[in-house]
């Protein structure tokens, strides 16, 4: 797994941040609102992610962010086991 910082909206996963660098994932409304487009690996074995330079433009980062989650699939219902009623035998 991944080390550094996963960050989260609404229960999406939509960035990290490793090494000191902020991640987002990419997708094409996230692309429409960076001032450059910069792609690299988070860690070794993940995909590329968008690399944000310019982290300390807070409306910059609001509005890629307001931009990205929304595209960004829902997460899966975990399957509770304690909540699920036992099947008859």
């Amino acid at each position: 797994m991944m080390g550094d910082y996963r960050i989260y909206r609404d229960g999406i996963l939509f960035g990290l941040i490793c090494d000191n660098s902020l991640y987002i994932k990419p997708t094409s409304q996230g692309a429409a609102q960076l001032k450059e487009l910069v792609m690299r690996f988070p860690y070794q074995g993940a995909k590329e992610h968008f690399l944000i330079t310019d982290v300390d433009d807070r409306d910059y980062l609001v509005a890629i962010i307001k931009a990205t989650v929304p595209a960004l699939p829902r997460p899966r219902p975990k399957r509770n086991p304690m909540t699920e009623s036992k099947k008859p035998m």
